[in-house]
């Protein structure tokens, strides 16, 4: 359990930094990998910020 206090706030700092890097790369025309594509296709649908929809569809992974 004392292991899971380390792990999981390193879990979702690690998910914010790769939200930045894959928003970064979306907006600098460089295109999307195939991991961000699912969020970026919601981006386009339903109108929210990348880095939103990149955050819901990780954390809606982990939860499955």
């Amino acid at each position: 359990m004392k292991n899971a206090k380390v792990r999981l706030p390193m879990y979702f700092i690690g998910l914010f930094l790769m939200t930045i890097g894959i928003a970064i790369s979306v907006k600098s025309n460089l295109g999307v990998s195939p991991v961000s594509s699912i969020p970026y296709t919601i981006t386009c649908v339903w109108g929210i910020e990348m880095g939103k929809a990149t955050i819901l569809f990780h954390c809606a992974l982990v939860f499955i």
